[in-house]
């Protein structure tokens, strides 16, 4: 009896001790936060009041909203003709474009990269102009023209919009990690003519951390007070990723101040988001914040992860926005509309710009080869793009042109590739819920099969993440129901996450890039592709069930036991020896004109000469009574009592209590049953009655 209390004692000390060290290291870990230096305001910056949606809210809080400032130059030279930009498709006289060739007017020629300041020297592009600090672009106007330099000021101005998370900073010059510089953006439309304006968005970078609304519909009230207090009446609205909300509500807010928008690797409708289903993706955005916000301030990580604003504004950001109102927004706006993508943007796929330039009748869309930097990566071709938008609708009262040119079609998928393209396109147009479910139905058979097949369905930007582990947790869960206690399923919905995305890395790195060069080729090729993809699945399958194991003992011990059973062949499933036998039967269906030929062997066994379904009593039966002495004592037990009865059956016959005559039985045994006694079904496939 003193074992248990001591026991008990011994489990309680081990659990304080825990504690009290997880909370030493807590309050470390928050003492080392504190300490960080206080932010420095290094960015121009105005006080304008808090919004909640579109209107401002009560009590009269005012909020710092900070920005970069790139001041209007002239190059002496004006963008190429707008009439050289062409429909699809074109024709001579302008009317369409050429196939293949580039549409929005980009030409490089047009974007030097050296800037001529108006003291007379040059800086090359992306020199490090400062930092944080505004970056001022100025360009000597040749020949000193008044007029042009009148005409630049009577230009709108340019509003640069960042995504979630970013700041304003995403559009000055840098640095790329491997030490290249490049041109921002803003500098580069500001060497165009215009006066360039990037906001911190409230919420990010500079500006004010702690608001009551951080959603695309607050930040686009923010936008419009921030050009009233710098005095800007109308202005070209350019958005990248989430700031593509933004640039919309805009349009809808002020369409007569807004000259023209632009949506560059944006967000597009609701229905394109992820699942589609709008409470579904706040519930995803509520998860992530549980996580990555409230999860994160549990962890001791000493200053090591993002500070706790940047969490927030970027959760909040997603959390507080609802993108069901674009759609309207799209389809009704009335601004001059320039939506560009990059073919390969793994953030916002290319469906959402295809939608949203479908929806609206007064725009373009544009697709390159890209991925979803553009303004950073693709900074000087989406320089060009803008600058010839922006020369057509300065003034207004021009129409769009309007339009769709994609420079980077859609490969062809064959092969294994297209059968993952294809069951992609299944989960469009099709309820979420009802996705998880045929999710998590196969995973209910096959989890760790089916989280590998999952991760490769979601590279083509179809699937999305948060259903495809909702229909797995769903399945494995349902599957081990009876197995698993609390701390089991505490540990499966953060495993599956973790493994379904380390399994989508290695999918989009590794396994469909040479799946789909492989299909690509020729016959050979094509069949290696597949090889590659059932072995990706095999391969993801068993690193799922592995990797938990090897963490504990028990799960080592159980990982040892497993090889055991797979280096001994009694414990095979019956599929590895039936796999020759049915190659054995092709041969002969071929060799004999029939693939039923060999059922002809015992005509008289029903079920097809006993290929399925056959009774063992009816076939001994058949024997005959020249056949009992060579057969052991028989007695059929008549299925239809309950267990218990029959067992009481079972048990009279093999004590001789039931009189009647046995298979196999000779007339002189007056009980012809002995111990031992086997029992087994009378009609079975591979041992299951």
């Amino acid at each position: 009896m003193g074992e248990k209390p001591r026991s008990l004692r011994k489990r309680l000390l081990t659990l304080a001790i825990g504690v009290a060290v997880y909370v030493a290291l807590l309050v470390a870990s928050r003492a080392v936060e504190s300490a960080r230096p206080a932010e420095e305001i290094t960015r121009p910056q105005v006080m304008l009041p808090e919004f909640v949606g579109a209107a401002e809210a009560s009590g009269g809080r005012r909020v710092r909203v900070t920005y970069l400032e790139w001041e209007a130059g002239a190059t002496g030279e004006r963008s190429p003709e707008v009439g050289r930009d062409r429909l699809p498709d074109a024709g001579p006289d302008g009317s369409q474009e050429a196939a293949g060739s580039d549409p929005a007017g980009y030409d490089p020629a047009a974007s030097s990269d050296v800037v001529e300041n108006a003291n007379g020297s040059s800086e090359q592009a992306g020199e490090d102009r400062g930092g944080d600090a505004p970056a001022r672009a100025f360009v000597q106007v040749r020949g000193g023209d008044a007029q042009a330099r009148e005409a630049i000021q009577s230009r709108p101005a340019v509003l640069l919009l960042h995504g979630s998370p970013g700041d304003a900073a995403n559009f000055a010059s840098g640095t790329f990690a491997d030490g290249t510089v490049y041109r921002g953006l803003g500098e580069r439309l500001a060497a165009r003519g215009y006066r360039v304006i990037a906001p911190d968005l409230p919420g990010f970078g500079q500006s004010e951390k702690w608001i009551a609304d951080y959603s695309i519909e607050a930040h686009a009230a923010y936008c419009l007070a921030l050009m009233d207090a710098l005095g800007i009446d109308r202005f070209h609205a350019v958005g990248w990723s989430m700031g593509g909300g933004v640039v919309l509500h805009l349009a809808d807010m002020a369409p007569d101040r807004v000259a023209s928008a632009t949506l560059m690797a944006s967000i597009g409708t609701q229905e394109s988001e992820g699942s589609g289903d709008y409470w579904f993706e706040h519930f995803k955005y509520a998860v992530g914040y549980t996580g990555l916000v409230v999860g994160v301030d549990l962890v001791p990580h000493f200053g090591v992860l993002p500070e706790r604003w940047f969490r927030h504004s970027s959760m909040r950001n997603f959390l507080d926005t609802d993108m069901r109102p674009l759609r309207r927004i799209l389809t009704e706006s009335r601004v001059p509309l320039l939506v560009l993508h990059g073919r390969y943007d793994v953030l916002a796929g290319v469906r959402g710009a295809e939608e949203a330039a479908a929806l609206s009748a007064r725009s373009r869309l544009v697709v390159n080869g890209a991925n979803h930097f553009l303004p950073i990566a693709q900074a000087q071709e989406m320089e060009g793009r803008l600058a010839r938008l922006f020369a057509r609708h300065d003034s207004p009262g021009v129409e769009p042109l309007a339009g769709v040119a994609d420079l980077a079609p859609a490969a062809r998928r064959i092969g294994a590739d297209a059968f993952v393209h294809r069951l992609g396109r299944l989960t469009l147009g099709v309820a979420w819920w009802v996705t998880a479910l045929v999710i998590g139905l196969l995973a209910s058979r096959r989890p760790r099969a089916t989280m590998v097949l999952c991760a490769l369905v979601i590279t083509t930007m179809t699937l999305d993440f948060g259903v495809a582990a909702v229909g797995v947790l769903g399945g494995w869960a349902w599957r081990e129901r009876r197995g698993r206690g609390a701390w089991g399923t505490a540990r499966l919905l953060l495993w599956v996450p973790i493994a379904q995305f380390a399994l989508l890395i290695a999918a989009w790195q590794v396994v469909m890039p040479w799946v789909e060069g492989l299909s690509a080729g020729g016959v050979l090729a094509r069949a290696a592709a597949w090889v590659m993809l059932g072995a990706s699945i095999i391969a993801g399958a068993s690193l799922v069930a592995i990797v938990p194991e090897v963490w504990t003992w028990r799960g080592r011990r159980r990982l040892l036991a497993s090889w055991s059973r797979l280096a001994h062949h009694e414990w095979w499933p019956a599929s590895v020896f039936y796999l020759p036998v049915w190659a054995w039967l092709a041969w002969l269906s071929l060799r004999h004109a029939g693939p039923l030929v060999f059922t002809c062997a015992n005509p008289g066994i029903p079920g097809g000469g006993g290929i399925i379904g056959e009774s063992k009593s009816q076939i001994l039966d058949a024997l005959g009574d020249e056949a009992r002495e060579f057969v052991l004592p028989v007695r059929l037990i008549e299925s239809g009592a309950s267990p218990a009865e029959r067992a009481v059956r079972a048990l009279a016959v093999i004590r001789g209590e039931g009189g009647e005559a046995c298979h196999g039985a000779t007339g002189g045994e007056a009980n012809p049953f002995a111990y031992p006694v086997i029992l087994k079904p009378d009609m079975a496939y591979r041992g299951f009655a």
